[in-house]
């Protein structure tokens, strides 16, 4: 399966398909009021509808650690969305279950 990450980034939605791309990673929300901008299953659903594509991942920008230790809003959104993707009953193509990639919504500064 050749995936297409991050739609419309570099290949507009509309031409992923024809460019070989089979699947999307799409994003949990990630800033402020984060979890406001989530994604239901079925804009899920209807994302990928529109360009013919499997779920390749669904991603979280969120900091689990930060200068003070451990942000426990941020570990038990992460936890909650684990779940949440799981759940999802969406085309996963060649994927036999759904994952989730975290990535840091920033770097920290200093040592």
């Amino acid at each position: 399966m050749k995936l297409g990450v991050m739609p419309a980034e570099t290949i507009p939605s509309a031409k992923m398909k024809e460019e070989g791309f089979e699947a999307s990673q799409l994003f949990w929300g990630m800033g402020d009021e984060a979890a406001s901008k989530d994604p239901t299953p079925e804009n899920l659903i209807a994302n990928l509808a529109a360009r013919d594509h499997a779920l390749a991942a669904m991603t979280l920008h969120i900091d689990l650690v930060g200068p003070r230790g451990r942000i426990d809003a941020d570990v038990e959104r992460t936890v909650d969305l684990v779940g949440r993707t799981a759940a999802l009953d969406v085309s996963w193509g060649d994927n036999p279950r759904p994952i989730l990639v975290w990535h840091p919504a920033r770097y920290p500064d200093g040592d």
